[in-house]
């Protein structure tokens, strides 16, 4: 019945949220709180249909090869991230106070891709600061609306201001629901709701970005690298249940998933499944991130280096992705 209640409140600010799975304990005989998921798909970008989105993510050479290589993107975690307070400066501007500890655990096992809004134009001060200086690779992906079927994969814009629509949006609903834990005391975990509106905003000195962020939830067990989620398998089939980890040029401990971003990834794992449903319902469910689009800044034109880029690109992106990726120079 609290449940009830509570959603009728929430479709005021997520008209399409429900429930997806509920465990609730008992006082008696009823239900005095629960451990609650949504659907958390409402947070998601809405993408139009004959409209698809572009966005464009810009990285070094070596990245870039690694992407074309293995046919897939890496979601890193927030602890891999250039801000120091992603998760907290979140749950601090939509009004969710909460404890440091719980924070560092959510920076953990929220993992980010992060790329721009894409026009048609790319943007030097991104090459500056994230394409190497301008000696790196600027990748372009579309996504279409079938992203709404992506589960448990999120794709938003960023909010950099109070002033934003969906910022309004958010800091009501988590007035709502800490009105309604005080008064209820429904949830006996924070709904992974929460952090999760949290990753998609940041500290407006970062706006230049005009940011969109693929976001997946993975809570792991730290020794084995495991996820602890027995259903996380079964809504995300094309990210790994089982973490890798790196050392960053900071020296510090990462953690990432990986994403496919090929038609021939997804045909090479359903080669050993048999019963046509799933595979169906597999192929529907893939999150396709499109590559379009790769840019090389003007300091590689002319260079051993640019050549032998051009080079790779020419001979390895028809064989590793498709023939319709367009390679160009850019603007600048």
């Amino acid at each position: 019945e609290k449940v009830k209640l509570y959603l009728e409140g929430a479709r005021n600010y997520f008209k399409d949220i429900k429930v997806i799975s509920q465990f609730s304990m008992y006082s008696g005989d009823s239900p005095q709180n629960a451990e609650v998921t949504f659907n958390n798909k409402v947070v998601d970008y809405q993408i139009q249909k004959n409209n698809p989105l572009q966005i464009i993510h810009y990285t070094n050479i070596q990245s870039y090869c690694n992407i074309i290589n293995s046919q897939l993107i890496r979601l890193y975690d927030c602890n891999n991230l250039n801000d120091s307070k992603e998760i907290e400066l979140g749950l601090n501007r939509i009004g969710f106070q909460t404890e440091e500890k719980w924070v560092e655990d959510l920076k953990k096992f929220h993992f980010i891709f992060s790329a721009s809004e894409y026009n048609g134009k790319d943007d030097f001060n991104m090459w500056r600061l994230y394409g190497d200086n301008g000696f790196g690779v600027a990748l372009v992906f579309e996504i279409d609306e079938n992203f709404k079927k992506w589960n448990g994969i999120h794709l938003s814009k960023v909010s950099y201001s109070e002033k934003d629509i969906n910022f309004q949006l958010i800091q009501d609903f988590i007035k709502f629901h800490n009105e309604f834990q005080e008064k209820n005391k429904l949830f006996i975990k924070v709904p992974s709701l929460i952090p999760l509106l949290s990753a998609f905003q940041k500290n407006d000195i970062w706006s230049i970005e005009k940011e969109f962020r693929l976001v997946a939830t993975c809570v792991y067990d730290k020794y084995d690298l495991k996820t602890k989620s027995p259903i996380f398998e079964s809504i995300n089939p094309f990210l790994k249940n089982t973490l890798n980890q790196s050392v960053n040029n900071a020296g510090k401990l990462v953690s990432y998933l990986e994403m496919p971003i090929t038609e021939k990834y997804i045909e090479n794992k359903l080669k050993k499944e048999t019963d046509e449903d799933i595979i169906n319902n597999l192929r529907e469910f893939y999150p396709r991130l499109k590559l379009k689009k790769v840019i090389f800044f003007f300091f590689l034109k002319g260079t051993k280096k640019g050549d032998s880029l051009l080079e790779y690109s020419y001979n390895i992106i028809p064989s590793k992705i498709n023939n319709n990726v367009k390679l160009e120079n850019s603007q600048f």
